[in-house]
Parts: structure tokens; sequence; C-alpha cells
């Protein structure tokens, strides 16, 4: 049987929907061949390899390489890495302007773009509620965490801010909405599409969280041909290992590390160490190293609890490269 390729717009436990090359859709399964080690289990967004069978099924055989992917920690106790959405052009980090937003959170969602190879952008929604000071506040804290990172102020009610999504998803750009449930991910996606494809729920009043209206991910294809991914609220956002991408995100305290004494510095309670030195000057915000603190070990947990025999003995021999050749350089003194 020939094989035709696919990607995935919808998955739920061991079934998925597969759009065509030629425009149809073919509800899915995996193939008994499939190998979960290998690929491990498909994710929308994802480009795949797919047959129909004798009963006219459709069969997944394989994922085809991947670009950028959006993925976390799995939620709980578990260290295992979950992949959201794949094959990613820009992440929108979407964060409502009232008492959920957080600014620790926008940091925690860059350190993922990195990590996957997307491209983040910071929507602000819900602006026409939001008074002109807490909006300045919010301003500034997103600000904060973003550095180069694009900022859209939206309103999906009055469209103020759509049109600058809308020329950021042009034919062929794949789009994923991550942040909070009611922080207005589905509204966004019915405005770009013009009609209702996701329900969306009034948010509770004492704490502005809502209900999960969207249970599950699913890829949609929008006017302009551009693929807008919706996801259901993420309330954990945990960090797998990639602990460059946290040093990449806070480049704003690492670089103040160039000038400690010790190569291997890990900024946390070395003497002589410029890092801590800037925060005790003043020269560097307390909140923005503590949260880099934070997220570094994060990461670097994950990355020793799931890292394989090999990988460990591997870190072992370069940190007993480092404390040989840090011994060798302070004789110098």
């Amino acid at each position: 049987m020939e094989r035709s390729n696919g990607r995935i717009t919808f998955a739920s436990s061991n079934s998925y929907t597969v759009l065509s090359e030629c425009g149809s859709e073919y509800f899915s399964v995996l193939s008994g061949r499939f190998d979960i080690d290998i690929y491990g289990l498909p994710a929308v967004g994802d480009y795949v390899e797919f047959q129909m069978n004798e009963s006219g099924q459709s069969i997944i055989e394989a994922i085809l390489p991947r670009s950028g992917v959006v993925s976390r920690r799995s939620a709980g106790r578990k260290s295992s890495e979950s992949i959201l959405a794949a094959n990613v052009d820009y992440m929108l980090i979407v964060n409502a302007l009232d008492s959920t937003f957080s600014k620790k959170r926008i940091e925690r969602f860059l350190v993922l773009a990195k990590s996957g190879g997307v491209t983040p952008v910071i929507i602000l929604s819900k602006a026409d509620i939001c008074d002109p000071i807490n909006l300045a506040i919010y301003l500034l804290e997103a600000e904060e965490a973003a550095k180069e990172v694009q900022i859209i102020e939206l309103s999906s009610i009055t469209g103020s801010g759509i049109e600058k999504v809308e020329a950021l998803l042009q034919k062929g750009v794949t789009a994923c909405a991550v942040g909070l449930s009611g922080a207005g991910k589905s509204t966004l996606l019915n405005r770009m599409i013009g009609s209702e494809v996701r329900g969306v729920s009034e948010v509770r009043g004492f704490d502005n969280k809502g209900k999960h209206c969207s249970t599950s991910r699913e890829l949609f294809k929008l006017k302009t041909g551009a693929s807008f991914i919706d996801t259901p609220g993420i309330r954990e956002v945990g960090l797998t290992g990639d602990t460059e991408a946290v040093e990449t995100v806070f480049d704003d305290v690492t670089s103040f590390g160039a000038d400690c004494f010790f190569a291997n510095c890990t900024h946390a309670h070395e003497p002589l160490c410029a890092v801590i030195e800037a925060v005790r000057s003043g020269k560097l915000d307390e909140a923005r190293y503590n949260s880099y603190l934070k997220l570094r070990k994060e990461s670097e947990n994950f990355r020793q609890r799931t890292e394989s025999p090999q990988e460990k003995k591997r870190a072992d021999k370069r940190l007993s490269r480092l404390v040989r050749s840090e011994g060798k350089r302070k004789k110098k003194f």
C-alpha cells in the first residue's frame, strides 16, 4: 500500500485526525509497527506518513522530522517531557490584563519557546477592560521579562491589536497559543477565523480564572493560509532540561558572569561572584535574579532525573576537568 503525507490536526488518547496534502481529513490510529521509543507519540502539528489499510482506515506509520516544538515537563511528579505542539513558528504567550497576570509565567514560557526553537510573541489580552494605571504596570513588567520579544496589546472584543497578529500569521506559518484558562486564547482564534469554532466561558468573578473551554489541542486553518494551534489552559508550566535556554532568556543576569572569579561559577553562593555583587549594588534586580536561579535549578533537576547513565558519566568527566583546571588557575595567584 502506498504511503501518503499529512499533518495531525487533532490528537486524543490513541486516536488522531490527519489532514492529507490533498485536503482530506482522516480519522487515524497508530500502526502496530509504529516505534514509540524512536518517535514518541504524535503531537498536533506533526507531519506524518500514513496509509489506508484494506478496511479503509488511516494508519500512521511514522513521524517526519520536526522543527519548532512547544513542550513542557509532564504535569505531576513524572520526570518526562510532554510535547504540546510540533512544527511551530510562533508561540503566542497569552496573558490577560487582570489579576491573573504573571511576569514569572511569561518568563517560563519564554524559556520553553527558546528551548523548542520557537519565536515567542507576548499577547496582552483584554486590554479594553484594564484601567490605564494597571495597564502601565502590567506593560512595564511584560517589557522587563520580554527584552527584545514583541508585545501586542489586544482586545478580541474591539479588535484592537488584531491586525498585528494577522501580520504575523501569513500563509505557511504555524502559531501555537498558550496560557491560562480564560486568558483569551480561544476568543482570539474565533476572532481570527470569523466564527465561533471554539467555545468560550465567563471567568470567575472572584479570581478572574476561567474553566477549561478547550479540552484538547487542535489545529485550525486560518483565512490567511496560516495554521493556529489552540491548547487547553496550562496551569503548571514545568521546564525541561534545557539550561542553555534559561541562560539565554536571562542573559541580562548572566552577562555579569564574565567578571566572576571562578570560571564555573553558578552565581548562587560562590565568593567573588560578579552576579551576586551586581544584585548587592543594585545594578541587577533581585527578583529577576531569584527567578533565574529558580528556573535554572528546576531545569538542572529535570536533566539530572532524565539523562542516561552514559550522559551522566560524560557530565561527571566534564565537571572533573573543570575542577582540575580551576585548581591549576588558582595556584597561579
